[in-house]
């Protein structure tokens, strides 16, 4: 991707000027994406506080950039209560985990599915 540098934008710094321009990403990810040299202005690798000025030209890489985790979901055999379901939402009777005697009662849906995202 490139960005070139208006009049308006001169004097500001790169990593100001991206955050607004790439909101996708956080202004501390594009600082390291500067440091890191995935982003040069003028075909050189600068510093995160460079001051734009105008006619500068921005490199940014954005082919090695992943900004989000990829979860994966494991087949699972526990028997659910399935109250309603369609492409968007299920409604899950969870009983089970109400029992007296926690000790005796099996995991919540709650807690089943938080402990399958931390792995």
């Amino acid at each position: 991707m490139k960005i070139s540098v208006s009049s308006s934008d001169e004097l500001k710094r790169l990593d100001s000027f991206l955050s607004k321009r790439l909101v996708q990403f956080s202004r501390t990810n594009i600082q390291k994406m500067i440091t890191n040299g995935l982003i040069l202005v003028n075909e050189e690798k600068v510093k995160k506080n460079f001051r734009l000025s105008y006619s500068d030209n921005i490199d940014i890489d954005l082919s090695s950039k992943v900004d989000k985790k990829k979860v994966s979901l494991e087949k699972w055999d526990y028997p659910l209560d399935i109250i309603y379901q369609d492409k968007d939402f299920a409604i899950i009777n969870d009983t089970l985990s109400w029992k007296n005697g926690a000790d005796l009662a099996p995991e919540s849906l709650y807690d089943l599915v938080n402990k399958s995202q931390k792995k």
